[in-house]
């Protein structure tokens, strides 16, 4: 969006608390000063600086005043139902994704710690324009039911933050990939409810895909090593018989450069993920070599 003419607005969303680190905030910052992007809004310094409303874990507040409003006109209810309660209630074979079935709109369970929060959801169409993939129309009730917007452990889910944060922060134009069109109907309803007369504008576009149906995680990556030595990897991966890869790959940081090779295995997790085993050596030369184990999952 760079160059566009848009205002950019940098955003953290480290909603997940159980998955956010703070390290993975300070490298995304360090690549994009590395890289030379400067947002107009939230600029990295911004968030380096301490508190930033930005940074979704420092939004709560604005999290809970949405909920006030959606609460005083009964919208919003507790639900202590486990993954498996729902899995098991989930009368929707049509439906790719996991259906609620409305079992707790109704016991009158406490807003507390330790429950999930949702807003309920009743049938209808939200209709938009993509502005890559053109008209599109989704019932979110009977896409996902009622929507979960806090879970049990207290965690803002990503439904939620991002709909408060595009309402409140006036963003006008999300560019995403087309694996989140699904949930765009139901952002544009949640949005509406909290008071947004016009949605956003969407366009959603295509993903490298490592299968038919799975993402490929793959990237350069850009990081500080103790020397402050900006460092690229970039790698290829052949696998067989399904189960091995072989990986290979090209480091190069300001002080040397050298091949890595290793290999490893594809196991299932789920029926709707795997996961990649690897082991790689790095000759660096000068630096000499390094020895690394990662553990990567594709869903």
């Amino acid at each position: 969006m760079w160059g566009s003419g848009a205002r950019v607005l940098l955003r953290v969303e480290d909603h997940d608390r159980e998955r956010s680190r703070p390290e993975y905030e300070a490298g995304i910052l360090d690549d994009l000063d590395w890289l030379g992007y400067r947002p107009d809004v939230f600029p990295t310094e911004a968030f380096r600086a301490g508190r930033c409303d930005g940074r979704q874990s420092d939004r709560d507040v604005v999290y809970r005043e949405a909920v006030n409003e959606l609460a005083s006109r009964g919208l919003v209810y507790a639900c202590d139902c486990t993954r498996r309660d729902i899995e098991q209630r989930s009368q929707r074979p049509d439906n790719d994704e996991l259906w609620y079935s409305g079992r707790c709109r109704d016991r009158g369970l406490s807003l507390d710690e330790g429950v999930g929060w949702r807003v309920r959801f009743e049938p209808g169409v939200e209709r938009f324009c993509d502005e890559l993939l053109g008209q599109q129309e989704q019932d979110p009730f009977l896409q996902c039911g009622d929507v979960l917007i806090r879970d049990r452990l207290g965690n803002w889910t990503y439904q939620f933050a991002v709909s408060v944060d595009d309402y409140r922060q006036g963003i006008d134009l999300v560019v995403r990939g087309v694996d989140l069109l699904p949930s765009t109907g139901r952002q544009i309803r949640l949005a509406r409810l909290l008071g947004r007369e016009r949605p956003a504008a969407f366009r959603h576009h295509p993903l490298i895909m490592k299968t038919a149906d799975q993402k490929l995680i793959g990237s350069f990556e850009f990081s500080h090593p103790p020397d402050n030595s900006e460092r690229l990897n970039a790698g290829f991966e052949y696998g067989f018989k399904k189960y091995v890869f072989l990986r290979g790959g090209y480091n190069m940081n300001y002080d040397s450069e050298g091949i890595a090779g290793g290999a490893g295995f594809h196991f299932p997790v789920s029926v709707a993920g795997q996961a990649d085993l690897d082991y790689a050596y790095t000759d660096m030369k000068d630096l000499g070599g390094s020895h690394r184990v990662s553990l990567k999952f594709v869903f």
